[in-house]
């Protein structure tokens, strides 16, 4: 299992997806698609235990509407800041993704707010956020 998938996995679980397929390194041009996108963004700390602590950022996008439409542009935020609130919960829990074997994670967080990347006029938009991730490995 990759670390992606695991991630992906679990965000799966957010009820506001409704069992979507969440795509990795690819957002389709159809609205109401997700992706999953790796960042370069990567540090990691190596203990004499040979334990790693890893960080790593990946981007969550989703194809939306977008226009001078307030509420359809606000609504889209608002299904952002749900995302953002399922991960919080998640996080305060401690149900975190399975990573696989070796692999425990310690911290998931949305460290940006939602906000249209790339738009074209009154046309589709890619929202996305960025996600932390924090685990250890040995």
């Amino acid at each position: 299992m990759t670390i992606t998938d695991g991630l992906r996995a679990w965000l799966n679980n957010y009820e506001g997806l409704a069992g979507d397929r969440i795509n990795v390194d690819c957002l389709p041009d159809r609205l109401a698609s997700y992706s999953l996108d790796s960042d370069p963004s990567w540090s990691e700390k190596s203990y004499m235990d040979g334990t790693r602590a890893v960080e790593r950022i990946f981007i969550f996008s989703s194809r939306e509407a977008w226009g001078e439409d307030i509420m359809q542009n606000t609504e889209v935020l608002e299904w952002y800041e749900n995302l953002s609130r399922w991960v919080w919960k998640q996080n305060r829990s401690r149900n975190f993704p399975d990573l696989g074997e070796g692999r425990t994670v310690s911290r998931v967080a949305i460290v940006s707010a939602p906000y249209p990347f790339s738009t074209e006029e009154n046309g589709p938009a890619r929202y996305q956020v960025q996600i932390k991730l924090n685990y250890y490995e040995e």
